[in-house]
């Protein structure tokens, strides 16, 4: 495989919930508590020692979690070989392996942070053998059943992948979204929180934060750049949004996050 590591990040108690569809791949460890992870219309409880495994373009969410520490990696496969791959959304991995795992994402976690030479070799040799370990243990594993299957998922999907593409037109809002997936706007607000846990609006807010976030810090921009490309009116309202959501303003993410 060619695995190219594209984030890594720790979440630790701040955890974030809602749905998300990523163009990437990305694998949740899960390394304290639990959390329940909503797959398409499968319904998972995931607990420390279990691992996540998403695929591109999936919707996906998380709805609940009970103090979880967690490494999350995005990563793309530039050889394509996952792709025809039957591989289990989460597995339970075996303790020794797990152990493994821990010490694999901590050098992968402190790698990431630093800029030196052969800083992205490093991350993307360190991602390649996480995945390693979970495509082996999931050949052995019997993946959980899911302990609810959700119906009438497609209208939902649809709005999420409709808000990821339209984030930076200032004009996106829930009516435009609920137009888009033929639905009334009282009823699509209903549909959207009831899956997702999360009402639509607030789901437009921070996939446009989120964006801006990967804007700041993988690309450089400044902040005003970042709120115009974000679907953000102003810069005074993207920095009253950030700070309202993130409890920090901009420039302090920016200074906490980039040195």
């Amino acid at each position: 495989m060619e695995l190219e590591t594209k984030w890594v990040r720790e979440d630790r108690l701040t955890l974030t919930k809602g749905s998300f569809i990523d163009l990437e791949y990305v694998i949740h460890i899960i390394e304290e508590g639990s959390l329940t992870y909503q797959n398409e219309e499968d319904l998972f409880h995931v607990k420390a020692g279990d691992i996540i495994f998403i695929s591109p373009n999936v919707l996906h969410a998380i709805t609940d979690d009970d103090k979880t520490v967690m490494t999350v990696v995005h990563f793309l496969d530039h050889s394509h070989r996952l792709e025809g791959m039957d591989i289990p959304p989460t597995i339970s991995m075996p303790r020794e392996e797990f152990k493994n795992i821990r010490e694999l994402i901590k050098i992968l976690r402190d790698s990431w942070t630093r800029s030196e030479m052969n800083h992205g070799i490093i991350c993307d040799g360190l991602t390649e053998a996480i995945v390693g370990f979970y495509l082996g243990a999931s050949l052995k594993a019997h993946p959980p059943r899911p302990s609810h299957q959700f119906k009438n998922w497609e209208s939902v999907k649809l709005a999420v992948q409709y808000i990821q593409e339209k984030f930076s037109d200032p004009d996106l809002s829930v009516e435009s979204v609920s137009r888009h997936v033929q639905l009334s706007y009282h009823y699509f607000s209903l549909l959207f929180k009831k899956y997702t846990n999360e009402n639509p609006l607030n789901f437009i807010t921070r996939v446009r934060l989120e964006r801006a976030k990967t804007l700041l810090y993988n690309h450089r921009m400044n902040i005003s750049e970042a709120a115009s490309s974000c679907g953000f009116r102003s810069v005074q309202n993207f920095s009253k949004t950030f700070k309202k959501h993130e409890k920090i303003s901009p420039s302090g993410w920016l200074k906490r996050n980039r040195y």
